[in-house]
């Protein structure tokens, strides 16, 4: 027993680095309303996959590029702007995507002309969450009828609405 003992001492005094844990460097920067922030209130944050950060808030959808913010605004008479100003969840799809639920229905991101197409088949509803399934398909759950919406596609144009059986 005592040979394995001395033999276990001789590697930590070998390789110091087996005798204690070491730590990362994490860097974080905290970002306000003083940094373009367009408001202090997030609802919800994800980096996509070009390393973007996007925030959604009260106030619209605020893309950070690790310098300056981009705000993402409803102007009702441009049709191709955000749905609605309060953002409420973000997720990115397998084409890259950006799906944006906000109370007053669903978008997703155009990032070549920098607009946003509605899915919100003529109906009003708040979209509370968007997420991929087990198959990487987008899917986006209601507030209102407690009803999920599927996005196999980039190319689709309307929500395929599906009622949850809550029994």
């Amino acid at each position: 027993m005592r040979p394995i003992s001395l033999f276990i001492w001789c590697l930590y005094l070998l390789f110091p680095g087996l005798s204690y844990s070491q730590t990362l460097a994490l860097k974080f920067k905290q970002l306000s309303t003083n940094e373009g922030l367009s408001q202090s209130h997030v609802v919800t944050i994800i980096k996509d996959s070009r390393g973007f950060m996007w925030f959604g808030t009260e106030d619209g959808l605020n893309k950070y590029d690790g310098y300056k913010f981009t705000h993402y605004k409803h102007d009702q008479n441009n049709k191709t702007t955000i749905i609605d100003n309060y953002v409420l969840a973000i997720t990115e799809d397998s084409y890259h995507n950006l799906w944006i639920g906000t109370e007053s229905g669903l978008d997703r991101f155009d990032r070549a002309s920098n607009t946003f197409i509605h899915y919100s088949n003529h109906l009003t509803f708040a979209v509370q969450s968007v997420f991929l399934d087990s198959k990487k398909i987008c899917m986006a759950k209601s507030v209102r009828d407690n009803c999920y919406g599927k996005f196999p596609s980039p190319d689709l144009k309307r929500c395929k609405a599906y009622a949850v059986n809550t029994n």
